[in-house]
């Protein structure tokens, strides 16, 4: 896999902007999702929520739920999503900016047999 292009792009700067941007909106937006989640009164913890797999569960979940409670558990979801692309990019930029840092001497391809 050709991975060379990452030693340069993106730049350092825009590296730790990446960093700092997925810190800061992580910290804003976890208690915007805590408070959907209650708003929408899903009717299962958050790990079982995480965990559930099978369809009749969750259907029986949104059963009880009425049309509201649909709507912000829907913006619950796409919150948690932003999460999680905050999360992606935050550690992709820490690691990048941390594979940066060692010179190579580490590397698999130099050190085979």
């Amino acid at each position: 896999m050709n991975l060379e292009k990452l030693n340069e792009w993106p730049s350092d700067k825009a590296i730790k902007r990446l960093i700092y941007i997925g810190f800061v909106v992580l910290w804003i937006n976890f208690p915007i999702i805590i408070y959907l989640s209650e708003l929408s009164h899903y009717p299962a913890t958050f790990l079982e929520s995480q965990l559930s797999f099978s369809g009749a569960v969750i259907k029986s979940h949104f059963k009880g739920m009425t049309a509201e409670q649909l709507h912000y558990y829907r913006l619950y979801q796409l919150s948690d999503d932003v999460y999680d692309f905050c999360h992606i990019t935050m550690f992709f930029g820490l690691s990048l900016f941390l594979a940066r840092k060692f010179d190579g001497r580490f590397s698999l391809e130099k050190n085979r047999v």
